[in-house]
């Protein structure tokens, strides 16, 4: 959500009531617009308030500052606006009566900007007029500070790099990323919206995501970053990569477009959208020859295609900005060795004169790519040797050994070493990407270059992953064809007025969801994962009937606390054997330890200011968004539930709406029918 910081007199002052301008003038026009107005005034109860104050006059989206009156803190605090940022503040100012009154003109330095007036008596009147201009100024790329506007070669700064997130927040994303926790990683994602440091928030959110190519999540998290800061290249070049992951050439060629000229790129991100530039051109060029059955065919063509001279340009692009950005140097270097051998081969040598005006012309551009082609070659080599040494004083990197390997195929290196680099690299890597480096030794041997190397690389690879097969260890279900998220009501306590589950009816529920899950399994075609608390109950029941379906039904425990903590409120409670059978859920074998999510009760610090948000909630969105990791098309939500808004502590009505809000199917098993048996 949008962010605006009302600067404002406050009370009555000088006869305008500027609590009641903000009530009918400005408040409408920021709720129709969709931003959230705050003031100052909020913050005169802490003490020196500074450090807040400059704070969101830096951060904030939008400054509306009313300049009716001489007022020393809505002037010093517009300056420190327009000196902190560069766009995006807009003025209002009052009617008033003998304007040309020396204490009622609008004071010099501000004689030139431009503002809205209004009616002190009837400010609403121009409630449409501010509508207007805050989405003009929100939608204009030109500064309105008149700082940026006069000081020639004074550049805004990046006002995330000046504030951080919670440290306590920042630690829950790293411990999460460091799980490959998906679901966990896109509810924080939900959890800061809204919040006044979203923006940075969902910064380390994405990165995480990013890098651990959880691709659809990291895609709506810099979606999210983007809409909140339009001019954010690190959104746009994310987005560019995550849409190309995705298959969504359109989106990313746009996503570049509108980043890769943005002046406060590093080298190394120009590099890497330049490289990105480079892989979607080299794949317009393959798409050019790849479904050609005849050699000399896909051979002339890949020759003819402007996309291979296209990438070409832009890898060397990239690693012009960049020259630490080996994959950029080995791109373009391998892409010149395709186009040189082609251009020299025998049989083309009319296919590649007739790209040129002259036969001159083309020898002569043939003789330039050759030293092109020596020249990059030692200049790749430099650049993977120098990695190859950092790498040496610390942990191994597969890539510098892949791209050693590879740099050695296009030297046109003896195959037997060519493999057996290749086999090197890759020997126990049971996570890499082999795709990748087939389909570029592929290319190779498909157009016939560098002989007889890039087959036996490929055969070597092949006998590599084969070794590696069925050797990794995985717990839980990678894709299940269907997820049964559970969520219901604990046994009823012996003083409870109002019955929901009486204990005499646990073999009744327990029949119902034998019932209902055989219903899923059958319909599934595929592995079933289960998800739910362990109350006693509802969700113990779920539990060892799930455990009944062996090996179709795969259920996961998810507490809010640990055993310890959750014991005493949500299982022991009672009486009965449900301790025992619940600590029997904790220790199955076989089975991954229980997923807990945070251990306290308390809310985390960063999290306990939000509105209408309690640990019940936070579980329950936990264990959706884990859910809905697989997709919220494979989710039946099972619901014990009687229908009613519960004590507050269950939960379930809360998981129903969460679930059909976000298109779930809901399963109801209704209780209220055990009260008329």
């Amino acid at each position: 959500m949008l962010r605006a910081l009302i600067v404002r007199p406050f009370g009555c002052k000088e006869g305008i009531d500027f609590p009641r301008v903000q009530q009918l003038l400005i408040d409408p026009a920021l709720q129709q617009i969709g931003v959230h107005g705050a003031t100052t005034e909020e913050l005169a109860g802490q003490g020196n308030i500074r450090a807040d104050l400059f704070e969101r006059l830096l951060k904030y989206d939008l400054v509306v500052a009313d300049i009716s009156i001489n007022n020393a803190n809505v002037f010093y605090e517009l300056g420190v606006r327009h000196a902190l940022r560069d766009r995006h503040t807009f003025l209002i100012r009052a009617k008033r009566e003998g304007e040309r009154r020396a204490e009622n003109e609008v004071p010099f330095d501000l004689r030139t900007d431009r503002y809205l007036e209004y009616d002190p008596a009837a400010p609403q009147s121009v409630v449409p007029q501010l509508i207007k201009g805050l989405h003009q100024t929100l939608d204009s790329d030109k500064p309105d500070s008149p700082v940026f506007q006069l000081v020639s070669g004074l550049q805004a700064q990046d006002w995330t790099s000046f504030v951080g997130a919670p440290r306590d927040f920042t630690e829950e994303v790293a411990e999460a990323a460091r799980r490959k926790r998906n679901g966990d990683l896109d509810l924080l994602a939900s959890e800061v919206e809204g919040l006044e440091w979203e923006l940075l928030g969902l910064r380390p959110i994405g990165r995480e995501l990013f890098a651990l190519r959880f691709d659809q999540s990291a895609k709506a998290v810099w979606e999210r970053v983007a809409a909140i800061k339009d001019d954010d290249p690190e959104a746009w070049g994310r987005l560019a990569s995550i849409y190309q992951r995705l298959g969504d050439f359109t989106k990313s060629e746009r996503a570049l477009d509108r980043v890769i000229d943005f002046p406060a790129l590093t080298p190394e991100n120009r590099a890497k959208l330049y490289a990105l530039r480079g892989s979607h051109e080299k794949r317009r060029w393959t798409q050019d020859w790849k479904s050609d059955n005849d050699l000399n065919e896909r051979r002339s063509r890949a020759l003819a295609s402007p996309h291979l001279m296209a990438a070409c340009q832009a890898f060397e692009e990239a690693f012009k900005s960049d020259l630490n950005y080996g994959y950029a140097g080995l791109n373009a270097l391998a892409l010149l060795v395709v186009r040189a051998e082609l251009a020299g081969s025998a049989e083309l040598a009319g296919a590649w004169s007739n790209l040129f005006d002259t036969r001159q012309q083309a020898s002569d551009k043939l003789r330039e790519l050759r030293d092109r082609r020596r020249d990059l070659e030692v200049v790749v080599r430099c650049t993977l040797e120098a990695s190859r040494a950092r790498s040496a004083m610390g942990e191994a990197d597969v890539w510098t050994a892949v791209s050693m390997a590879e740099l050695r195929c296009l030297m046109g290196k003896k195959p037997e070493k060519v493999a057996s680099d290749y086999g090197e690299a890759l020997i126990d890597q049971h996570d890499f990407d082999f795709e990748a480096v087939r389909e570029k030794l592929r290319t190779f041997d498909r157009l016939g270059l560098l002989g007889p190397g890039p087959g036996a690389a490929l055969a070597r690879i092949d006998e590599i992953e084969r070794k590696l097969a069925g050797t990794t260890v995985q717990s839980g279900l990678p894709d299940p064809a269907r997820v049964l998220l559970f969520s219901g009501h604990m046994i009823d306590a012996s003083d409870r007025a109002r019955p929901r589950f009486p204990a005499n009816c646990e073999q009744t529920i327990r029949q119902w969801l034998r019932d209902t899950i055989a219903q899923e399994v059958a319909s599934a075609h595929g592995a079933v994962l289960g998800i739910a608390g362990g109350a006693c109950g509802g969700d113990i029941l779920f539990h060892e009937v799930c455990g009944d379906f062996k090996p179709g039904v795969f259920a996961r425990l998810f507490l809010s606390v640990p055993p310890e903590l959750y014991v005493p409120n949500l299982v022991g409670r009672v009486g009965g054997n449900w301790v025992e059978r619940f600590y029997r859920l904790c220790h199955r074998d076989a089975k991954p330890a229980p997923r807990i999510l945070s251990a306290s009760k308390q809310m985390p610090r960063w999290l306990r200011d939000r509105p209408q948000y309690g640990p019940w909630q936070r579980n329950n969105a936990w264990m959706l968004y884990n859910a809905l990791v697989y997709g919220a098309d494979k989710i039946r939500l099972i619901a014990l539930w009687d229908g009613e808004s519960g004590d507050g502590q269950d939960g379930t009505a809360d998981m129903v709406q969460l679930a059909s809000s976000r298109g779930i199917k809901v399963i109801r098993l209704d209780t209220r029918t055990l009260n008329a048996r």
